[in-house]
């Protein structure tokens, strides 16, 4: 089924529109954007059996506002298109449909949310610690092998369309301010949601220590965490705190080696999960990952809740 995608114009609307503060963009920006993801798609190496409309970007606004999905707004600056909540919580499943050949370079930006210049191979090295958990949650088809070549082909898809530059052996982007930074914090805004899930659970588990927790605290403790998140920033969506998905993460750090069962039945973990935590913090928006660590829920709340409930 992933292999035989197709990227209509809704799915490109939702993933733009999705991926900007209260859903709503400059109507220039959004086409630019709009058509920015639109080449990525089309030079996907997932497979041969992609097919993505030969909409224009402005095409994909018009029927959007034609079906009602989104609504224009003119002022003398220039318009504005937007959708409203109801609307976008609808048009996360198209968004989602897509996610899978979209994550990569997603990933890759989220790479330069605090930073201006990586390495190739330092953006090759990140995504193979990462990668797993990616693969197991989206059903990507690559082995470890084969992910170099993908993420290399990823980057030079983001360099031809004009959001990242090659400098040396160093990839960068343009400051902030500039109009490629803006659209490429919002491609990395498409799949931060997954990140920032997957931060949650580390930060849960080193905060609380080794030998603590078992899994059913870490699953209640990460919900709780999750919950104030999303209190504290109204933009993050309900997907954060999806259960089944920490439920998934946490089995997959389990898979991985990261965290295993003491003989009193609490999580244990080795030093890869510490410097996944760490590599974490790099693909983080700075506001969120303070708000995550301050967040974090001790063993002892979620003990007074239980008695409060009994």
């Amino acid at each position: 089924i992933n292999q035989a995608a197709h990227i209509n114009a809704v799915a490109l609307l939702s993933i733009a529109l999705l991926s900007a503060p209260r859903q709503a963009m400059d109507e220039q920006d959004l086409a630019h954007f709009i058509g920015v993801i639109q080449q990525l798609f089309e030079r996907t190496s997932y497979s041969d059996r992609i097919t993505v409309t030969d909409l224009t970007p402005e095409a994909i606004i018009n029927y959007g506002l034609k079906m009602e999905i989104v609504q224009r707004k003119t002022d003398p600056s220039g318009a504005v298109i937007s959708t409203d909540e109801n609307m976008a919580v609808l048009l996360t499943y198209f968004r989602n449909n897509a996610a899978h050949l979209l994550v990569i370079s997603a990933w890759i930006a989220c790479c330069y949310l605090n930073l201006r210049r990586i390495k190739r191979s330092r953006l090759i090295e990140l995504t193979q610690r990462v990668y797993p958990f990616l693969k197991n949650e989206l059903f990507l088809p690559w082995d470890d092998e084969a992910l170099p070549a993908v993420v290399e082909d990823c980057i030079d898809g983001l360099i031809e369309v004009g959001l990242l530059a090659e400098e040396g052996d160093q990839v960068i982007r343009e400051p902030s301010g500039e109009r490629s930074a803006h659209l490429l914090r919002l491609l990395a805004k498409t799949m931060s949601h997954t990140f920032e899930r997957y931060f949650i659970a580390l930060a849960v588990l080193t905060e609380n220590g080794p030998s603590t927790i078992s899994k059913q605290d870490l699953e209640a403790l990460c919900s709780r965490c999750a919950e104030r998140v999303t209190l504290l920033h109204a933009g993050l969506n309900g997907e954060l705190h999806d259960k089944a998905l920490l439920a998934q993460f946490i089995q997959s750090l389990q898979t991985q080696g990261l965290i295993n069962r003491d003989d009193a039945g609490c999580l244990v973990f080795a030093e890869g999960l510490e410097r996944l935590s760490r590599d974490a913090r790099l693909v983080l928006d700075r506001d969120i990952h303070y708000t995550i660590v301050q967040s974090v829920p001790k063993l002892a709340e979620l003990n007074v809740l239980k008695e409060e409930a009994a």
